[in-house]
């Protein structure tokens, strides 16, 4: 690998083995890890099983704990091929680039994303693995909402002042930290950022009746068309005799 001159906190980026790969600047030699990771090398602790074409993995290594993800999904979604096409990245090239950025500037309420390496096929992803923070802490309990509503809320503002969102509001997508902080894991900006946010908006109003802070006059005439656009969608289901439930997601 030809040496890459870059300040610490920045990404490094090269290509090998048919994969794109992009990492954190900050001492610690991410490929390698990777490879290790890829070849098997590395003792692991399985943790989600069961979702189709994705494993994630706890690996202690160098003295540190990790979460190591693999995804051998294929987008196959028009509008996220459409928007991918539009930034030039995929979902996991705009996590790490985002998080990172937003980490460099002092966001604490968000999992850090170390490594993204990427298979592709054209600009589509066709194989991806992921080595970020592994976070010490309990997942949010779903029942228990009255005891974590409030700093949730917090974090979440939080998160889209530093750029981000999470785009897909449940218990098991937050922690609880050891010193207490909630943040959020497995975010998905795979929409536009803006629209992430709405849909953040709209899911802890409709979750938790709590109105979630937007900033500016685009988000908020946004907010009510998706909104309208919900209710439709859900009266639509309820006419099909599917569940009234609507669909939050872009």
């Amino acid at each position: 690998m030809a040496e890459q001159r870059s300040e610490p906190g920045s990404l490094l980026s090269m290509e090998k083995d048919g994969f794109r790969i992009q990492w954190k600047n900050d001492g610690t030699d991410y490929p390698a890890l990777w490879e290790a990771y890829r070849r098997g090398e590395l003792q692991r602790t399985p943790l989600a099983r069961g979702r189709p074409f994705r494993e994630a993995d706890l690996v202690e290594a160098l003295g540190r704990r990790f979460l190591m993800k693999r995804d051998w999904h294929v987008e196959k979604r028009l509008e996220k091929r459409f928007w991918y096409r539009v930034w030039g990245a995929t979902r996991y090239s705009r996590i790490i680039r985002l998080i990172n950025n937003a980490v460099r500037q002092g966001c604490d309420v968000v999992q850090d994303v170390f490594l993204v390496a990427e298979r592709m096929s054209g600009p589509i992803c066709q194989e991806a693995y992921l080595i970020a923070d592994y976070m010490e802490g309990s997942v949010l309990p779903a029942k228990e909402a009255d005891l974590w509503l409030a700093d949730l809320t917090r974090s979440i503002a939080r998160i889209h002042e530093f750029g981000l969102a999470c785009n897909d509001i449940q218990s098991y997508n937050f922690i609880r930290t050891t010193e207490g902080i909630i943040k959020g894991i497995d975010l998905d900006i795979s929409s536009p950022l803006i629209i992430c946010q709405v849909n953040d908006a709209l899911e802890m109003k409709r979750r938790f009746n709590v109105d979630l802070p937007l900033k500016g006059p685009v988000r908020k005439v946004l907010y009510h068309l998706l909104l309208a656009r919900n209710l439709i969608r859900a009266r639509s289901r309820q006419l099909r005799g599917k569940s009234d439930r609507y669909i939050r997601r872009s």
